[in-house]
């Protein structure tokens, strides 16, 4: 009877211990889902904020044949043409690449994966990158960046206010990237709700001004 009891505690204290393993386990678990789950909300949403400076920004000065433009960074001057202007138009990427990162943030909240999209503004003709823009936008089958219109909203078939809010941010960042280098909104091309096209004055970057060859040229610079 003693060596039964015996062994009644023995698989007692066994299956005790082995529950406190496991919860233990489980808690340590939790803990770890936790901490990826706010370490991925925090990564993304420091990806999906915006650079504060603008490289490559300027303004246009001067009147008449002497117009031109200036560096912000430099200072140097380069010849422009201001009743000569070149047109830039607004296209898009759609799903260049899935981010990892946000995919598994965005699957720890039982959300779908999440790809990168870009808005990029092409000059006509050159085919020169006036400005890029990336941006996220869940992965939804038969979704693109067409149904995110916000004159579609009433039309959607699913919860696309992310993509949405993405995308429209994304489009007015690249607009306002635009403007700092000098280029100015002049319509929209009707292809798509984003193809928003903008002009600018033909800037002559290989014939940069000298600035001791003319002082009327100099004082506009200061």
């Amino acid at each position: 009877m003693f060596f039964i009891m015996d062994i009644w505690t023995f698989i007692t204290v066994k299956l005790i211990w082995g529950t406190l393993k496991l919860a233990w386990f489980l808690t340590q678990t939790a803990l770890w889902l936790v901490v990826l789950l706010i370490t991925s909300v925090v990564l993304m949403v420091r990806k999906r904020s915006w650079p504060d400076r603008i490289p490559a920004i300027g303004e246009f000065t001067g009147d008449g044949q002497d117009y031109y433009w200036r560096d912000d960074e430099t200072g140097a001057l380069y010849k422009a043409e201001r009743d000569n202007k070149v047109t830039c138009e607004v296209q898009a990427s759609e799903r260049d690449k899935m981010d990892l990162r946000m995919t598994a943030a965005s699957r720890l909240m039982r959300s779908p994966a999440i790809d990168t999209s870009q808005f990029t503004a092409v000059v006509d003709g050159t085919g020169e990158l006036a400005a890029t823009t990336d941006f996220p936008q869940h992965c939804y089958r038969g979704i693109g960046l067409d149904h995110v219109d916000p004159a579609q909203a009433p039309l959607d078939q699913c919860d696309l206010r992310f993509n949405r809010e993405q995308a429209t941010q994304a489009l007015d960042r690249l607009g306002s990237i635009l403007e700092a280098r000098g280029w100015r909104r002049s319509g929209d091309s009707g292809m798509h709700w984003y193809s928003r096209t903008y002009q600018r004055p033909v800037i002559h970057w290989d014939q940069p001004v000298q600035m001791t060859e003319d002082p009327a040229v100099s004082a506009l610079a200061q």
